[in-house]
């Protein structure tokens, strides 16, 4: 803070003038940035809730095993990977079989 130039906004004569704003604005973006997120929404067509539940608990198990790295955090990981990855296959295979009776897809073999 000691090195901003505030002096600078006694040469203006209107508060509109003065750089008073950006100069504070410059100096909170320098300390405390601007956090960002990812959004995540279920863009894919075969995301469930189920799916979703699974992902995060498949998420902050990694997170855990990231922290601590012992055996009992990568089996527990390994094993929420397994079911995700069994979920997200049983949705895309009901997803894809959905369409073919409803039409919208031909089945493959079908001329």
């Amino acid at each position: 803070m000691s090195f901003v130039p505030f002096h600078v906004t006694e040469v203006f004569d209107s508060d509109h003038d003065s750089h008073w704003f950006s100069l504070i604005l410059d100096v909170i973006d320098r300390h405390a940035p601007m956090k960002q997120w990812v959004i995540k929404n279920n863009k894919v067509p075969y995301m469930n809730t189920e799916l979703r539940r699974a992902i995060n608990v498949r998420n902050m198990l990694r997170r855990k095993y990231d922290r601590c790295k012992i055996p009992r955090n990568w089996s527990k990981c390994k094993n929420q990977r397994n079911i995700v990855t069994k979920l997200r296959r049983k949705s895309t295979r009901s997803i894809s079989q959905s369409s073919v009776k409803m039409g919208k897809v031909k089945s493959p073999g079908v001329q």
